[in-house]
């Protein structure tokens, strides 16, 4: 069988992915315009989809289930710009071989007209061949394009297209929770009781309590539950909400000691405040030190305010510890929470 038409294919696929690439590498497009792209460069041979990977520009190919790295059959990559470099390395003097004989007389004015001539037929004739080359091509591709345009396969999903990104994966020692929505993420020690999933303004005061309205990103996640909602109880853990109310009804500074956070001035003695910095977020953390009761001893709150750049919404976040070892779970808290405002 004849694979050059489809040679030509992965062909134009490779330089159009190199060229994308030079142009994601000097930022003139953006990763959208370069995603979208890529899945166009896809080629379906002997009925497989082959794609190009984000990252590495390997060819893949969809089993029917999963991407598979492979090369397509009957095709050779193209040769790199190693060997055209050979040839502009030659000595002075040097000539390229011809592979035709130039007479050393000049050629007569008829000579010259023939040879045009000549030409202009022979370009007809190589437009009349790549004419019959690609129907020919059209022709060897209908019986593998006719069930998918017929709806009898599947085509690979566009969002399968193959990476050599993995989805991060928690710290050891820690499991990622999510909200219902998928919205508000954050890292907890894993072996904290199965977390509390929305603001159940039932269990005692929250942001939906104060606001009048439900604040439905929301994760209350603790060492033990039973104990965190008990007056008093030596449990630690984090309540954390995200909501685009509260960032327009206080500021940074405001929230880490208004509404929910104001009643623990009555149990608590207000400490050191100071700025959060993160790579994406920016806030406010107040430090309270607060008094045990019974056997439960000193304990450590820190209210905090924090917020993409824009601020279009707001994390704000309880996080109560006992111990060192509490307040590193605290921090590690801190430097993991993920919030998506344009979905809150």
């Amino acid at each position: 069988m004849d694979f050059r038409g489809r040679e030509e294919k992965f062909r134009e696929a490779d330089r159009r992915y190199a060229e994308l690439k030079r142009q994601l590498d000097a930022r003139s497009i953006s990763d959208e315009d370069f995603e979208v792209e890529r899945q166009r460069l896809m080629v379906l041979n002997e009925g497989h989809w082959w794609a190009k990977s984000r990252e590495t520009g390997d060819w893949h190919y969809h089993d029917g289930s999963a991407w598979v790295r492979g090369t397509p059959p009957g095709y050779q990559p193209p040769p790199t710009d190693e060997a055209s470099d050979d040839r502009s390395q030659l000595k002075q003097g040097e000539r390229l071989p011809s592979s035709q004989t130039t007479p050393s007389d000049s050629p007569s004015t008829h000579d010259r007209n023939g040879r045009k001539q000549r030409r202009g037929v022979l370009r007809w004739i190589i437009v009349a061949a790549g004419l019959v080359g690609v129907g020919f091509v059209i022709w060897l591709l209908v019986p593998y394009v006719a069930p998918y345009l017929q709806g009898e396969i599947e085509g690979p999903p566009s969002e399968e297209v193959p990476s050599s990104e993995e989805d991060p994966k928690p710290a050891p020692g820690y499991a990622l929770v999510e909200d219902d929505s998928g919205n508000l993420s954050v890292e907890v020690p894993s072996g904290w009781d199965e977390p509390l999933i929305g603001d159940a303004s039932e269990e005692g005061e929250s942001w939906s309590s104060y606001l009048g309205e439900s604040v439905g990103a929301s994760i209350t996640s603790s060492a033990d539950l039973d104990t965190w909602y008990t007056p008093g109880g030596a449990a630690p853990g984090v309540y954390a909400v995200a909501s685009r109310t509260l960032a327009q009804k206080y500021t940074d500074s405001e929230l880490v000691v208004s509404d929910v956070n104001d009643g623990f001035r009555y149990q608590c003695e207000r400490g050191e405040s100071q700025n959060l910095n993160r790579s994406s977020y920016s806030g406010r953390m107040q430090t309270w030190n607060c008094l045990g009761n019974g056997d439960v001893g000193s304990r450590t709150l820190f209210t905090v305010s924090a917020a993409p750049e824009d601020r279009e919404c707001v994390v704000a976040l309880q996080i109560w510890a006992y111990n060192e070892a509490d307040r590193k779970e605290a921090q590690h808290i801190l430097d993991t929470f993920e919030v998506d405002c344009g979905a809150i």
